[in-house]
């Protein structure tokens, strides 16, 4: 079932492989939950979480003997009526079932299942006389540590620069705000490109003039992150405690690449300055990375499949 308003080459995908497809985006809470109840559907899972337009209410009525919350959205969807929630191995700690009231049940590595676009340009080796510090992820997760712990990297690395692209950029207001951020740390504009949203293949072109990216944090990337690594652009990463602050992390492990997940900002900032100096490490990770990638999301959404059909066996049993 589609509850979203857009269509794409992605939706008739998977319609296409689905044994019915239903679009539900205008229907109410009501008749969406008498067409599940009808159908006599078995799991339903969410993929959206507290996120706009989602149809949690329909989970509060218990429309189905089991009811599973997955991928779309980052912590507790909050209703007793939701049996669990799936998380990769990865994102959790001991501490991470006090952040829910969804029992956690657990796949191998990251529960993301990510698979690079048909139209992923090639990695062009575009030379420039600085390094090139980058973030695409939305701007809502820039926080003043977040700024602090950028500008010292970008002191420490001189001439480097920073490209933030988001939306938001788009309004000028808001990028001179923002900007201004910067300049109380002590880094002029004229290091600083922000960018407005392009297309998808656009922004991922752009990536061509970038070296490493820079993770936000608490609150990581998830699919900026994979864009970024597919593109051969290494990111850096600082995980706190949530499972939302382990996104990056979760996939720089599942790659072999532990060595790019910081502990604390200083070290954060360390692993940051070291790779800007070391062309040669650089320009060997942009070479291996998108092949690396690709083999791992090949690999995984075997082993994330096998254990959703695990977990839902499993709950289904125990109803």
């Amino acid at each position: 079932m589609a509850d979203g308003t857009k269509s794409d080459s992605l939706t008739r995908q998977i319609a296409d492989s689905a044994h019915e497809f239903l679009s539900t985006s205008t229907l109410d809470d009501t008749a969406l939950s008498n067409i599940i109840q009808a159908k006599k559907i078995d799991v339903l899972v969410d993929l959206a979480g507290h996120t706009a337009g989602n149809r949690l209410p329909v989970f509060a009525r218990r429309v189905a003997p089991v009811q599973v919350a997955w991928l779309g959205y980052f912590g507790t969807t909050g209703l007793k009526n939701m049996d669990a929630v799936v998380m990769g191995e990865t994102h959790c700690s001991s501490s991470t079932q006090s952040f829910y009231c969804e029992n956690i049940r657990t796949v191998a590595g990251t529960h993301f299942v990510y698979q690079q676009p048909d139209y992923l340009p090639l990695r062009k080796n575009i030379s420039a006389d600085h390094v090139r510090f980058a973030s695409f992820n939305n701007t809502a997760k820039l926080n003043t540590e977040v700024i602090a712990c950028w500008s010292k990297i970008l002191q420490l690395v001189p001439n480097s620069s920073l490209t933030l692209k988001w939306k938001t950029l788009s309004d000028p207001t808001f990028a001179r705000h923002l900007s201004n951020r910067f300049v109380n740390f002590g880094i002029s504009t004229e290091r600083l490109i922000l960018e407005p949203h392009t297309d998808h293949l656009n922004m991922l072109e752009r990536y061509n003039a970038v070296d490493i990216a820079l993770d936000t944090f608490p609150y990581s990337g998830g699919i900026t992150s994979f864009e970024a690594l597919s593109m051969g652009v290494l990111l850096i990463t600082y995980p706190w405690q949530r499972p939302a602050s382990k996104q990056g992390a979760a996939i720089l492990n599942q790659l072999g690449y532990s060595e790019l997940i910081a502990g604390s900002a200083s070290e954060y900032i360390q692993i940051a300055v070291a790779l800007a100096n070391d062309s040669a490490r650089l320009a060997k990770f942009q070479k291996e990375l998108p092949l690396k990638l690709r083999q791992h999301c090949s690999d995984h959404s075997v082993i994330v499949a096998s254990g959703l059909e695990d977990i839902f066996t499993d709950l289904v049993s125990k109803r």
